[in-house]
């Protein structure tokens, strides 16, 4: 027997075996992730959103920076605009009022356009 094979069958064994504590595991029918998963096979016309963007029709422009109607605080987190046929026109993000991060665009009928990349409202690279 190799001089490494005692090592490693103590470990295999304390594996194999644990460490004598029995906890008990559910698994569900449909994890979240499937769920998530499915959610991806929706449409482009499905015009739900995560349940953490708004509408940018919710926020406005003052002094530069965009704020959600109401508020005195820069908005941050993420938006998305409609085509006048429902479609999502428009997905991105802010941060302290300004674009940051990823912004995608479609075409009316739903076609991807272009993906601009924004940091503290500087950019529009377009990729």
């Amino acid at each position: 027997m190799p001089i490494f094979a005692g090592p490693l069958l103590a470990i295999d064994l304390l594996f194999t075996l644990g460490c004598g504590v029995e906890e008990e595991i559910t698994l569900s029918p449909n994890p979240p992730i499937y769920e998530a998963l499915e959610s991806d096979k929706q449409p482009l016309t499905d015009t739900r959103t995560e349940s953490n963007a708004i509408n940018i029709n919710n926020s406005e422009v003052r002094e530069g920076l965009q704020y959600l109607k109401g508020s005195e605080i820069p908005y941050t987190g993420k938006v998305f605009t409609l085509a006048e046929n429902g479609i999502k026109k428009t997905e991105g993000s802010f941060k302290d009022g300004k674009k940051h991060g990823l912004w995608t665009e479609w075409s009316e009928d739903g076609t991807w356009q272009r993906d601009q990349f924004w940091r503290h409202g500087k950019g529009g690279i377009t990729k």
